[in-house]
C-alpha cells in the first residue's frame, strides 16, 4: 500500500509535532509492504536522507488549489498512491484540492483539538490577535467555520475518514459538524521508544525542562517565566532549561526584566539529553492536541507537570501515579485561571515533587516510563493498520 502524507510546510521532523508523527511512521513501515511517500511546500536539509520513499515539492513552494491539484493528481497516478492523509483539513484551501482528487483514498488528520483548530480566525490583524484569545471571540469564529467552512464535511459525505487524537476529542468535532461516529477513530501520536533507556544508568538533576516551541499563544512561554519568577526564591539548588528556538529573544529578554536566575535558554538542541537529566518536565500550554513531548519525557522518568488545558491529558498523565495535573478553569482561560489561583497550584505542586527525596519520587519515574509504552509506535501503528486495512 502506498501512503502519500499532505503537509503544509516542511517533512523535516524537527519543524514540529506533526512532521515529527508521519517520521516515526514512515521510519517504522520502512523496508515493509506500505510505501511512505510526501508532498510539502517548502524543501529541507531533512530530504535527502528521510525515511520516506520521495518527497514531493509543490510548484513555486507553494499550496495552492490551481497549481497543486493537477500536480498532486500526477504524482498520485505516476506512484499508484493508495491513499493521501491531509494533515491540516481545517484549512479550505487543502478541502477543496482533497475533493478534486480521483481514484484515492483521503484520510483527514486533525492535529489538534477540534475546538482550538476550528476557533482560529486569519481575519484578525497582527496588531489585534490578543483579541482571539478571548472566550466570545473563539466561540463566534467556531460559528463561522460551522456555516463557512464545510470541506471536513463534504469529504465525509464522500467518503472520507477523520483521526483525531483522542476519544474525547470525538464528541468535541462532532459538536462543531454533523460527521457520524462510524467516519471518526482516535488515534495518539506515535513515538520511537528508547527500549535500551536504563533508568538506574542515569543520575537525575534538579531541572525544570521546557521543550517546544517559543511563543505566548499557545505554549505560553511568558507564563512559565512568571511561574520560575515565584519558584527560584522557594528551590534555590533548581534550575529551569528551555529547549526550542523561534521566539527565544523575546524571552531572553523579559526573563532578564523579571530579574530570573539559574534559567538557561538552550536554543534548539536534541532534547534527548535533556530529557534524560532532568528531573521533572513543565508544561503550561493554553491548548494543545497530544504533545508528544510529554510522552518523550516520560519514557526517560522525566515527570510532567501539566495544566489540564486539554482533554488528551488524561489519556496521557495519571494524577499523582506517572505525573501531576494542575486544573484550570478553561471557560476564559488564562484570565481566570490567573485570578483563581492556576499558578499557585502549579508552583505547589512544584514544590511538593521538589521537597520529596529522590528514593520517593523513583517508582513515580518507572510509571511514567511504563505508561509512555502505550504511544510507542509498535502500539499505535496497529491502529494505523486497522483503518488503513479497512
Amino acid at each position: 500500500m502506498n501512503i502519500l502524507f499532505f503537509l503544509a510546510y516542511k517533512a523535516d521532523p524537527k519543524s514540529g509535532g506533526t512532521e515529527r508523527v508521519y517520521d516515526n511512521l514512515a521510519r517504522y513501515l520502512s523496508g515493509s509492504e506500505y510505501n511512505c511517500y510526501c508532498y510539502v511546500s517548502i524543501p529541507s536539509d531533512y530530504d535527502a536522507g528521510s525515511w520516506y520513499k520521495k518527497i514531493f515539492i509543490a510548484k513555486g513552494h507553494k499550496i495552492s488549489y490551481r497549481n497543486t491539484l493537477p500536480d498532486l493528481q500526477t504524482v498520485i497516478s505516476q506512484y499508484g498512491i493508495d491513499v493521501v492523509v491531509c494533515a491540516y483539513p481545517q484549512y479550505p484551501e487543502f478541502t477543496k484540492i482533497m475533493l478534486g482528487l480521483r481514484d484515492v483514498r483521503i484520510i483527514c488528520h486533525l492535529h489538534n483539538a477540534p475546538d482550538e483548530i476550528y476557533n482560529k480566525n486569519d481575519f484578525y490583524p497582527k496588531g489585534f490577535r490578543f483579541i482571539q484569545k478571548s472566550f466570545i471571540a473563539q466561540k463566534l469564529t467556531i460559528c463561522w467555520n460551522k456555516l463557512f467552512n464545510k470541506g471536513i464535511v463534504t469529504l465525509v459525505k464522500k467518503g472520507a475518514e477523520v483521526i483525531v487524537l483522542s476519544s474525547s476529542y470525538v464528541r468535541s468535532l462532532q459538536d462543531i459538524f454533523p460527521i457520524p461516529a462510524s467516519n471518526i477513530l482516535a488515534i495518539p501520536n506515535p513515538f520511537n521508544i528508547d527500549k535500551s533507556f536504563d533508568l538506574s544508568s542515569v543520575k537525575k538533576e534538579k531541572i525544570l525542562l521546557y521543550v517546544g516551541r517559543m511563543n505566548s499563544l499557545q505554549k505560553r512561554v511568558d507564563l512559565l517565566l512568571i511561574i520560575w519568577k515565584k519558584l527560584q526564591v522557594a528551590l534555590p539548588d533548581w534550575r529551569m532549561v528551555l529547549v526550542g528556538d523561534y521566539g527565544r529573544g523575546r524571552f531572553v529578554r523579559m526573563a532578564g526584566s523579571l530579574g530570573l536566575e539559574r534559567i538557561e535558554f538552550a536554543g534548539y538542541r536534541d532534547p534527548v539529553e535533556y530529557y534524560k537529566r532532568a528531573s521533572a518536565l513543565c508544561l503550561v500550554s493554553s491548548y494543545e492536541g497530544f504533545p508528544m513531548v510529554i510522552p518523550e519525557a516520560m519514557q526517560f522518568g522525566c515527570i510532567p507537570f501539566v495544566f489540564d488545558s486539554f482533554d488528551a491529558v488524561n489519556d496521557m498523565v495519571d494524577d499523582g501515579k506517572n505525573g501531576f495535573k494542575i486544573h484550570i478553569n478553561k471557560a476564559g482561560r488564562y484570565v481566570k485561571m490567573l485570578r483563581r489561583g492556576g499558578i499557585s497550584r502549579y508552583c505547589n505542586a512544584v514544590k511538593l515533587f521538589a521537597s520529596k527525596p529522590e528514593s520517593e519520587i523513583l517508582q513515580m519515574r518507572k510509571n511514567a516510563i511504563d505508561k509512555s509504552r502505550e504511544f510507542d509506535v509498535d502500539n499505535v501503528w496497529l491502529q494505523w493498520k486497522k483503518l488503513l486495512d479497512k
